[in-house]
């Protein structure tokens, strides 16, 4: 936890790449079609407000018509990048200069 007297840069690559990155997955975990939709309804729910990871995450599993709670949990709160769905071959490694050293920082799962 940061002390009041401590920088921490909000704006970092890690930050955006790490949040594409995730929204990228769902995209192929999802299809483009449910993608397209859960944007559309985020939008339309959400406009002009602000709204937590969990109704997120629940919207899209509406949205998809399934349960991504595994999905979520492995992406957003897990230690190791997840396989990318649809690309075995794909692998992540984190830039030891943007992480510390530490590998990516996680969220602690919101109880």
């Amino acid at each position: 936890m940061p002390t009041p007297d401590h920088k921490i840069s909000l704006f970092r690559p890690v930050v955006y790449d790490g949040s594409a990155l995730i929204l990228y997955a769902l995209r192929e975990e999802i299809g483009e079609a449910a993608f397209d939709r859960l944007e559309r309804t985020w939008v339309r729910v959400h406009r002009d407000g602000s709204a937590t990871t969990r109704q997120f995450t629940e919207l899209a599993s509406r949205v998809a018509g399934r349960d991504l709670t595994a999905f979520f949990d492995g992406w957003l709160y897990g230690t190791k990048t997840p396989p990318m769905p649809g690309h075995p071959d794909w692998r992540s490694e984190t830039p030891r200069s943007a992480a510390g050293g530490q590998g990516p920082a996680r969220a602690p799962k919101p109880e």
